[in-house]
């Protein structure tokens, strides 16, 4: 009888002290899209500071445009930005145009979105900017595909701006 009671103890103490080391463990895991996150979120900061060295703000959108509506790639600087509708460009594959809010003015860009795949190079300029999005499948959902690459702005050559992005295209 003692035996089960000291043996009833221990199986306790053990599955106590395995409960704290599980607990403990999850909180030191570090969550990678959470970091990611933090950086991305850096870019935003330096983006407000590095407004007074460029030609134009840029201001992210909530409301797809009516000539965004179907099959369209949408992009954000983070992820985070992008899950709260916060995008930066918006373009229809296999088109002509894509859009971005600029000084709080929508902009055209002409140029094209290709067909989907596993990688995208969009091109685009108007009178005073040129826009390259170079991005890689993240993630596919359904009829979703996920992209993470990088959005550079710039003007005759001279960069303007660059940043990470992270979107996703409607097929």
């Amino acid at each position: 009888m003692h035996y089960v009671l000291i043996e009833t103890l221990l199986m306790g103490k053990i599955f106590f002290v395995f409960i704290l080391f599980l607990l403990a463990s999850c909180q030191l895991k570090e969550n990678p899209f959470y970091k990611e996150d933090i950086d991305n979120d850096s870019i935003l900061v330096a983006m407000d500071s590095a407004e007074d060295k460029t030609d134009f703000n840029l201001n992210s959108f909530a409301e797809i445009p009516d000539t965004l509506q179907g099959r369209a790639c949408y992009f954000s600087l983070t992820k985070n930005a992008f899950v709260n509708r916060q995008y930066i460009y918006g373009g229809k594959i296999s088109h002509e145009q894509g859009y971005m809010q600029l000084n709080g003015k929508w902009a055209q860009f002409d140029g094209h979105i290709p067909a989907l795949s596993d990688s995208l190079n969009i091109f685009g300029a108007n009178d005073s900017l040129n826009l390259e999005i170079k991005v890689q499948k993240d993630s596919a959902f359904y009829d979703k595909i996920q992209f993470r690459g990088e959005i550079k702005i710039y003007k005759k050559g001279e960069n303007q701006f660059v940043s990470s992005i992270y979107g996703e295209c409607e097929c």
